[in-house]
């Protein structure tokens, strides 16, 4: 590597802001139903205020498959906390124990589902739904 790239890649690590759990708010756990089996698939949340009175974009974040819902993904919840959107991080079946859990329809049907849960509870702006996500969860999305 050359010293000019070096620089830049030391110059970008010390750039960036580690995320700490107090830097971000606490997530609602909820449950939503499997619109496919009937199963209760639990999902984690954060609503902003301004939700309540007009049309708020929302971000889906999905778990590495190795992880399941609970997995820290403080990075992405500051980035919504900082632009007043809904934060959404579903379950979708969990960590990749089971057949179910890996890209399955429904894990598939699981995603959409909290989608459409969240968006009848609250005021979601449905042309502004990003989905994004690490390992599986990039596969997923």
């Amino acid at each position: 590597m050359t010293r000019l790239g070096t620089w830049f890649v030391t110059a970008c690590l010390l750039a960036t802001t580690p995320v700490v759990a107090e830097d971000v708010p606490p997530l609602a756990d909820i449950s939503v139903t499997s619109t496919l089996d009937g199963s209760r698939q639990p999902s984690r949340i954060w609503i902003p205020k301004r939700a309540s009175t007009r049309p708020t974009p929302l971000l889906v974040f999905l778990h590495s498959w190795s992880g399941d819902y609970t997995q820290d993904n403080s990075a992405w919840l500051k980035q919504a906390v900082s632009r007043n959107w809904i934060f959404l991080h579903p379950n979708f079946r969990g960590r990749n124990d089971t057949p179910a859990a890996c890209g399955s329809k429904l894990a598939r049907a699981d995603i959409l589902d909290a989608i459409d849960h969240t968006s009848r509870k609250h005021q979601v702006d449905p042309r502004r739904i990003y989905l994004a996500g690490s390992s599986g969860g990039g596969h997923m999305a």
